[in-house]
């Protein structure tokens, strides 16, 4: 028996999106740095101090007056939702179904994906070659729609996503006054990395709808809130369909205390500013790589095959996002601006630095072991699209190398002249098994364990342990590689 679904529904791909974990993400374009702290301890003390058994406000009319003062809004014109990603399928549901949902091409897939869902037609204008804006085309297609398909929802993403191109204001404003009937919906997502917004252009004309999200610039893509900006009258009846009391006591708590303190936005985006412009150089100087202008939290790169490229970064553990699906951007793939030192070992990754770090990444901020050996043949299998033969050779090194520490500490644990002689030995193979694979760094410990040994300046245990802890930590780098390489390259 068929189940009960929509055809829409059931046509419909999922979201284009597989999770991939790598120690360096750089491929959401979520915000390099947490929360604050402080303003993290500050919404934790005022939620422990309010009922949770209460439904929240109806319409989040707490947040919304918060959100207007922030924004100099009128609050009955400001509308909050679990994300801006929930205002794009409810603005079809106001003024496309039945109608038709226009965009440009590439875009964010959301607004394709809800066309389809909630059953508008769909038409999408390439950018221009040179992924700049094209009003003449938009209002062209706008001219030519007929019947029921002649009003819906117009969204134009400013900055673009994903290419960080912007369009200029006097353009939105020859849109705006060409579209009376349609919707204008300005996904503003990157706004706070763009010299200017389109506020006031939202202020003249009431069909124009401007879209916000915490999830950049704010540092709170794990709170899942965005709101609308817009005429009174389109807020009036865009609530309509905002789902009751939906908005969380958590969300409204964390926004009002980011609200109160938004200092530290402005210091992150002149920071993101500041590194991404520096990426941007760096990118320059690659020998096949070629970086876009980019007015947003991201870059976009050309390269001559975006899957070798994504591979060879994953290979050293950084993780981009791939594009060259989309329309006009083969070979392309996108990069969050991150740290300065995730910044720098995607540099290293693509090969334009000479050091990287791990700072504030899941361990302490120390030198990355470099292993060429194994990133080598990781970046192999990736090429070949092949890991057994790699998984083997380094599971065997993985095995031997676990041996080693066992052996090692029961030998310092023994006396006499043949125990040393053996533990002298065996820290001397080791010290030329990492030189091989190029773990330049254990070699250098295990050399400097076995020099103190045969000179008798160091206990044997203290020295085993110093370079055992290297070693478990070259270990826990390598299977690290592996698990990513595994997620993407398949057995034979």
């Amino acid at each position: 028996m068929p189940l009960p679904i929509r055809p829409a529904v059931a046509a419909s791909p999922d979201y284009p999106f597989s999770p991939i974990t790598a120690p360096i993400k750089l491929d959401q374009n979520e915000s390099f740095a947490d929360f604050p702290a402080e303003l993290k301890d500050i919404a934790l003390e005022r939620l422990r101090h309010l009922p949770w058994h209460r439904y929240t406000d109806l319409n989040a009319e707490a947040l919304s007056d918060a959100l207007a003062r922030h924004e100099g809004w009128s609050p009955a014109g400001t509308v909050v939702t679990t994300g801006s990603n929930v205002l794009i399928a409810l603005l079809i549901q106001l003024s496309a179904i039945g109608g038709r949902v226009v965009t440009v091409k590439p875009n964010f897939a959301l607004y394709g994906l809800d066309a389809m869902l909630l059953g508008a037609a769909l038409t999408e204008v390439p950018l221009r070659p040179d992924q700049s804006f094209d009003p003449d085309a938009l209002i062209a297609v706008l001219g030519d729609a007929q019947g029921p398909e002649s009003q819906g929802v117009i969204y134009i993403p400013r900055p673009h996503a994903p290419t960080g191109s912007l369009c200029e204001l006097d353009e939105l404003e020859r849109l705006a006054t060409a579209c009376r009937g349609w919707l204008l919906v300005i996904d503003e997502a990157y706004h706070h990395f763009t010299p200017e917004d389109a506020r006031e252009l939202a202020r003249r004309h009431p069909h124009v709808v401007l879209l916000r999200t915490f999830s950049k610039a704010w540092g709170l893509a794990g709170l899942r809130l965005g709101y609308a900006l817009a005429s009174d009258g389109v807020a009036q009846q865009l609530r309509k369909l905002v789902p009751p009391f939906g908005v969380s006591v958590l969300q409204t708590v964390c926004a009002q205390v980011a609200l109160e303190q938004p200092g530290y936005v402005k210091e992150r985006v002149a920071q993101t500013l500041h590194e991404r412009e520096r990426l941007f150089k760096a990118l320059q100087h690659h020998p096949s790589w070629q970086p876009l202008p980019s007015h947003a939290n991201f870059l976009l790169v050309r390269t001559p095959d975006a899957a070798q490229a994504h591979a060879q970064l994953l290979a050293h553990g950084v993780l981009v996002r791939r594009q060259d699906r989309l329309h006009g951007l083969q070979g392309c793939f996108r990069v969050t601006v991150g740290t300065p030192e995730e910044n720098d070992a995607f540099l290293e990754a693509a090969g334009l630095a000479k050091t990287r770090r791990l700072s504030g990444i899941g361990t302490a901020s120390e030198p990355r072991m470099a292993i060429p050996g194994i990133d080598a043949a990781l970046a192999m299998a990736h090429a070949g699209n092949s890991l057994d033969l790699f998984e083997k050779l380094l599971g065997m090194m993985l095995k031997n190398y676990a041996s080693w520490s066992a052996t090692s500490r029961h030998l310092a644990r023994e006396p006499g002249a043949t125990a040393h002689a053996e533990l002298c030995s065996s820290l001397h193979k080791l010290r030329g098994s990492a030189s091989i694979l190029g773990a330049t760094r254990l070699a250098e410990v295990a050399a400097q364990a076995e020099n103190a040994l045969r000179d008798t300046r160091e206990p044997p245990l203290a020295a085993v342990e110093r370079v055992a802890s290297t070693l478990d930590e070259l270990l826990g780098h390598v299977r690290h590689r592996l698990e990513i390489a595994a997620r993407h390259v398949p057995r034979e």
